[in-house]
């Protein structure tokens, strides 16, 4: 996927993708009853260059029929608030703004033939936990149908469709807008997009 293959956005702008992560965390479960059940808080970063960083391992989910998985996209306001932290959140990984004091929630870069930038880069760097210009969103997504959690491991395989950054609700030109560094509104709607880009494709018991 990163550097070696150009692809269209909605409208039809091509462009390549040299960098692509996202933080995800504040797991929880919704049963088939409609309560909601959180998992230990776990802060994961998945980087697309990393294949290992795509595996989540979540443990100590209580026997229960769950019906949603829920998570957030980026770091939640409570953690961000009390400053860079180590694993994951380690200021190393490249995904916290020390000028801003706050994590970038997601991050997408690379080139495209209509961006006016030097260049025609493409940067994506989407933080901000403060309202106006709160980029953290919560994702809720369906399960088939209640998955019984009664001891043993589950496979949940999902896909994050990066397609998603660029097109619903808010569709984005890279001839218009070629990326955002710091929490402004045009941040906040790549926001409301990738909010979208995540579906269940299958779950197993191996």
């Amino acid at each position: 996927m990163l550097k070696d293959s150009t692809y269209h956005n909605a409208i039809g702008e091509a462009f390549t993708v040299t960098t692509f992560r996202y933080y995800l965390s504040n797991f929880s479960l919704t049963t088939s009853t409609g309560s909601v059940t959180p998992l230990p808080n776990t802060y994961f970063l998945v980087n697309e260059a990393d294949s290992n960083s795509r595996t989540l391992l979540i443990t100590g989910v209580p026997n229960d029929a769950y019906a949603a998985l829920n998570f957030l996209v980026g770091v939640d306001s409570l953690t961000q608030a009390g400053g860079p932290k180590d694993g994951a959140l380690d200021v190393v990984n490249g995904m916290y703004w020390s000028w801003n004091s706050g994590y970038i929630n997601a991050k997408f870069e690379g080139t495209s033939p209509v961006s006016t930038a030097p260049g025609h880069i493409l940067q994506f760097h989407i933080g901000g936990f403060q309202a106006p210009y709160n980029t953290i969103r919560s994702v809720s997504l369906p399960l088939a149908q209640p998955q019984v959690w009664a001891g043993g491991a589950h496979l949940v395989k999902a896909t994050a469709d990066l397609y998603r950054w660029f097109n619903v609700p808010n569709a984005i030109s890279f001839a218009k807008f070629y990326g955002t560094m710091e929490p402004d509104a045009d941040a906040v709607k790549v926001a409301d997009n990738y909010q979208q880009m995540f579906t269940i494709t299958s779950i197993t018991t191996p």
